[in-house]
């Protein structure tokens, strides 16, 4: 990636793993499994200028999701899509206590390691501990035209065997309101067309392009243009055979589940979007919206937490994850 760009980009060179994470948005940009394929996607066609969101990695969306018309954070004015988080800088935390560790400042690859407990997240076939380096960022609002509540956010990002992160958001205002919140997830694929999506078989979702509900019992399989909504508290498995893995997704806090593409007949509505990459990514995102938005009290405080990892499909080599003790530890 070019050095010279407005956007700072920390690189983080992990023990089994590499990302790029970004102040802009306190935004993931890429992570990849040292031996395989980019995991997270990030678009060859970004912008890195700081004017808008970085296509791809995982944008946070936050105090709102999607077209503010349908919010019911409803935020006021010129409101964009997906809240203000996401293009605003959140000030990294250099001072949070174990798990986090420092940063070297300007640098970005200087992140300090913290031993996750238990089985210490070994892979199989490594038989080694793998290390998390962490990074924790804060962003505070206290109130504004878009969005006249005053809240706090914290997220704490961990990159080693898996991908976690952690963001709580903390309403420091007198008066409560609604928030919503989504990891804004973009998966790389070989092929997307190839591949297949567990674990929302009967779950109700919103075909936001038909704007009508439904349900399948099937597994997902990618042949058409996605916009949809769930109402769903499930883990994720993805299948993708021709880079022989699966792509496994935990989360904890979030009661939807949305699954976008634009396919081919909105790829042309992207112009940080090639052509050739239509079927090499999806948008498979956490969080709560709509009806699932959570009513914030004042002093009340919502956690939304994810991990992905990655298992072969080859040789029935596994991930091992802390799950549970990584939701514990915050």
């Amino acid at each position: 990636m070019a050095s010279d760009i407005p956007i700072q980009v920390h690189q983080i060179d992990a023990e089994y793993s590499l990302a790029e994470i970004t102040d802009f948005g306190a935004q993931v940009l890429s992570w990849t499994p040292r031996g395989q394929n980019p995991v997270v996607w990030l678009s060859p066609q970004a912008s890195f200028a700081g004017d808008t969101t970085v296509r791809g990695g995982i944008p946070i969306c936050l105090p709102w999701f999607g077209n503010p018309r349908f919010s019911p954070a409803a935020p006021a004015g010129a409101a964009g899509n997906h809240g203000f988080a996401k293009t605003t800088v959140w000030e990294r935390d250099d001072s949070v206590s174990s798990p986090a560790a420092q940063l070297t400042s300007g640098q970005g690859n200087d992140l300090g390691t913290s031993q996750m407990p238990g089985n210490g997240g070994k892979q199989a076939g490594v038989g080694a501990e793998a290390s998390y380096k962490v990074l924790t960022y804060r962003l505070s609002h206290k109130d504004g035209e878009l969005f006249p509540h005053a809240f706090s956010a914290q997220l704490t990002i961990e990159v080693g065997t898996t991908l976690r992160l952690m963001l709580e958001a903390v309403n420091t205002d007198d008066h409560p309101f609604t928030f919503e919140a989504v990891f804004h997830t973009y998966l790389g694929f070989s092929d997307l067309r190839q591949c297949e999506l567990h674990g929302l078989e009967h779950a109700v979702f919103l075909d936001t392009l038909t704007d009508k509900k439904a349900s399948e019992d099937q597994p997902i399989t990618f042949n058409q243009s996605f916009d949809r909504i769930y109402d769903s508290p499930s883990d994720l498995e993805i299948y993708d055979p021709a880079w022989g893995r699966k792509i496994w997704l935990k989360k904890l806090g979030s009661k939807s589940t949305i699954v976008w593409t634009p396919w081919n007949r909105f790829i042309k509505d992207f112009s940080d979007i090639p052509d050739q990459e239509v079927y090499r990514f999806a948008g498979i995102e956490f969080g709560n919206v709509r009806e699932n938005a959570f009513l914030l009290q004042p002093g009340q405080s919502h956690r939304l937490a994810m991990e992905i990892g990655v298992d072969s499909l080859v040789d029935q080599g596994q991930v091992a994850s802390n799950w549970d003790l990584f939701v514990r530890g915050y």
